[in-house]
């Protein structure tokens, strides 16, 4: 248990060998079970606790290398993710008050495993298997513990699952989507719809860029204002508006910041046949 020796089956000559090992496992468990090798007359009981490791706003805190090598306890170790760690804990005999020397000694480690967690950016310990306040973006690779167990089990699964980006089968041209459907897998997560609209160009092809569109429909009066005031040529005045301004080489691209112009700016650039693109500056 615990060995981080790991590699992929790749190849024929490899799932013999994987096979052969198997083969011999069996083969000394059989021989242990024929010469009653295993102790009796006695019962033990053991545990682990998963716990996730999360900053003060409760984010997910990627310190657990970190906070392995601080506490140099041999309970703790790692997990898949970044923000993820396990707690393995010593074999009791399952006599008397064994689960209350079980809690016992989970709290003493868990009391250890907080106060090197609060040395690392304020950081706590939480109890629970999957924390609530993920996000899409931290189920990342660069949030995988970066050793080739786990890479090895990324990998694996991805290539069982074939490509990236899949769509799910049965979606026509104009169906309906309602927010928050499903609508594909990417990299093996769910991808929802972000609003409710109608699906266009769902693609499915094998190779190439896979995507789709969602489109919204929009009001007749809506489109008639957009189309009156393109007609009288006004989109001039948005550069003259607060948080708006030209960009220095691309002539009919405006920059806006949108902690100044922060109202209907979208709907209102819209209306000029102005397309929206987001640039976050570093």
């Amino acid at each position: 248990m615990g060995s981080q020796s790991v590699s992929a089956i790749t190849s024929k000559k490899d799932r013999k060998e994987f096979i052969r090992f198997l083969l011999k496992d069996i083969e000394v468990f059989d021989y242990i079970l024929k010469n009653k090798l295993f102790e009796t007359g006695i019962q033990r009981v053991g545990a682990e606790q998963e716990v996730c490791l999360v900053d003060k706003n409760y984010r997910p805190a990627n310190i657990a290398l970190e906070l392995l090598k601080n506490i140099k306890d041999e309970h703790y170790t790692t997990e898949l993710a970044l923000f993820n760690l396990e707690i393995n804990l010593d074999p009791y005999k399952l006599v008397d008050n064994c689960f209350s020397e079980i809690e016992s000694n989970l709290n003493y480690l868990l009391n250890k495993g907080n106060k090197h967690a609060k040395d690392l950016n304020n950081s706590k310990i939480v109890l629970v298997g999957i924390l609530p306040s993920l996000r899409k973006k931290d189920l990342l690779f660069k949030n995988i513990t970066p050793y080739k167990r786990y890479q090895t089990i990324n990998n694996v699964i991805r290539n069982i699952r074939g490509d990236n980006f899949k769509m799910i089968p049965g979606f026509m041209n104009f169906d309906d989507i309602y927010s928050n459907q499903h609508l594909a897998y990417h990299d093996g997560l769910y991808v929802k719809a972000p609003f409710a609209g109608q699906m266009f160009l769902p693609l499915y092809q094998a190779k190439g860029t896979d995507g789709y569109f969602l489109v919204q429909k929009i009001s007749e009066k809506w489109l008639a204002l957009s189309k009156f005031l393109r007609k009288l040529n006004l989109h001039f005045i948005l550069r003259a508006l607060p948080g708006i301004k030209k960009h220095k080489t691309l002539q009919n691209t405006l920059i806006v910041n949108p902690k100044i112009a922060a109202f209907f700016t979208t709907d209102f650039f819209h209306l000029f046949g102005y397309r929206k693109k987001s640039v976050t500056r570093k």
